[in-house]
Formats: C-alpha cells, sequence, structure tokens
C-alpha cells in the first residue's frame, strides 16, 4: 500500500459504488502476489446486485479489508495485507474491525499459507468447496 489509500478510498469505513470498487482493487496490479483485481472487482460487482449487499472496505496503513453484511453472518471479500508488512498484526486488526453481533465467515483456499492464520484467529471450517477451496466460519460470544 505504500502508505497512500487507493483511489476511490477516503479511508475509515466506506460504502463503496462499482466505479470505485473497480478503482479500489486495480490498485493491486503493483504487487506481485497472486490475486487478479479485475476477477475479484467483477465478483464483487456482481454481488453488489443485490439491494440489500453493500460492500464496505476499511483501511489501515499497509492493509485492508473488504466485507458486506448478509442475512446472519458478516462475509469477507478480501483482506489484503502488504506482504513486506505481514506477520505484525496487521491482519488480525483488520479482522476485528468486522462488527462481531453476527459470526463471520470468508472462503480461503486449502494450500493457502493465510488458512492458519484464520485458524489461529478462532476460523473454523465450515464446508468444502469446489478448486480446493474451504468455507470458514467464526462464532463469537
Amino acid at each position: 500500500m505504500s502508505g497512500t489509500a487507493p483511489t476511490g478510498l477516503s479511508g475509515g469505513d466506506t460504502m463503496v459504488t462499482i466505479e470505485q470498487l473497480e478503482q479500489f482493487y486495480s490498485h493491486l496490479q503493483q504487487y506481485d502476489d497472486g490475486i487478479d483485481p479485475v476477477e475479484c472487482a467483477k465478483r464483487d460487482m456482481q454481488s453488489m446486485q443485490n439491494p440489500w449487499q453493500h460492500i464496505h472496505c476499511k483501511e489501515i496503513p499497509h492493509g485492508w479489508i473488504c466485507y458486506q453484511a448478509q442475512p446472519l453472518a458478516y462475509y469477507v471479500h478480501n483482506l489484503w495485507v502488504d506482504p513486506g508488512y505481514r506477520g505484525q498484526g496487521i491482519g488480525k486488526k483488520l479482522l476485528q474491525l468486522v462488527p462481531t453481533d453476527e459470526p463471520t465467515t470468508l472462503f480461503v483456499y486449502n494450500k493457502n499459507p493465510a488458512k492458519q492464520f484464520y485458524e489461529h484467529l478462532g476460523f473454523r471450517k465450515k464446508e468444502d468447496y469446489l478448486n480446493d477451496s474451504i468455507q470458514m466460519i467464526r462464532f463469537y460470544g
């Protein structure tokens, strides 16, 4: 993230438009961490077609998270930490920005090292999905 917010986000909690989401993901092209920003934006734009699904993006130095409130849970679309700052608690701080009045869910590939990070923070496997990915969930209370 190099200390500057991506175009289209002002920091804090932001209800994003489709155009802002596309701009937000476009900044990922400068990093070589396997994330395809165009595909991320397309997937999230498709989910925004439902009026109750508003994506919230929150940013802190060297990381950001996008999530949305769904019936009975918050779904984390993306959590990203600058590779040079991983292992310093930034991901944990980002997950703490998601409200805790409902469970939190996300998808992760089985081979992704982030799976162990999520397990360490209390996420548990809910079910298997295609392409060797799993849905994980964390309950509160």
